[in-house]
C-alpha cells in the first residue's frame, strides 16, 4: 500500500534560491602533465614551457570531444621525471600549443610509438623493458 501525502505544499510563498559560479583563477591541474591513454599528440597550454616553437598553420587543430579546437604552435617540450637515480628529463616532441586546455596531455600511444610503455600495476613507465620513471598521482 502506498501512502500519498495529504496536502501537497504551496511552493509559490518560497524565496527563489540563486546559485552563482565563481570562476576559479587557477584550475589545480593546470601546469600538471596528465598522462592520457586516448591522446595521439602531446598538447601543453603553456607557451614558456616550450623549448622549440613554431606558429601551427590555420588548418591544425585537434579533437577534444566532439569539438575542434585550434593549435596555436608546435614543439619541443621538456618535462622532469623522477627515476631511481634522481631527476631526468623527457623531451616530448612534437608538442601542440593549446593554451584553452585545462592540462597538459603526455599521449601514452606517442610514447609506445618510441618503446615507451606504461605498467599500471607498479605505477612505472618503462622503456625497452626497463624501468624508467614513477607515474604519479596527484590531485585525485
Amino acid at each position: 500500500m502506498t501512502m500519498m501525502p495529504s496536502k501537497i505544499p504551496d511552493i509559490s510563498t518560497y524565496s527563489p534560491v540563486v546559485l552563482t559560479a565563481k570562476a576559479i583563477p587557477e584550475y589545480t591541474l593546470r601546469s600538471s602533465f596528465i598522462l592520457d591513454s586516448g591522446a595521439t599528440i602531446h598538447v601543453c597550454n603553456s607557451q614558456e614551457r616550450f623549448r622549440t616553437f613554431r606558429q601551427a598553420g590555420s588548418d591544425d587543430y585537434l579533437y577534444a570531444g566532439d569539438s575542434t579546437v585550434s593549435i596555436e604552435g608546435i614543439g619541443d617540450v621538456d618535462i622532469q621525471v623522477k627515476t631511481r637515480d634522481g631527476m631526468s628529463t623527457i623531451t616530448l616532441r612534437n608538442t601542440a600549443y593549446v593554451p584553452q586546455f585545462h592540462m597538459n596531455i603526455v599521449s601514452l600511444n606517442k610514447f609506445i610509438e618510441k618503446d615507451v610503455h606504461w605498467n599500471t600495476m607498479s605505477h612505472e613507465l618503462t622503456y625497452r623493458g626497463e624501468s624508467y620513471c614513477k607515474v604519479e598521482k596527484h590531485y585525485g
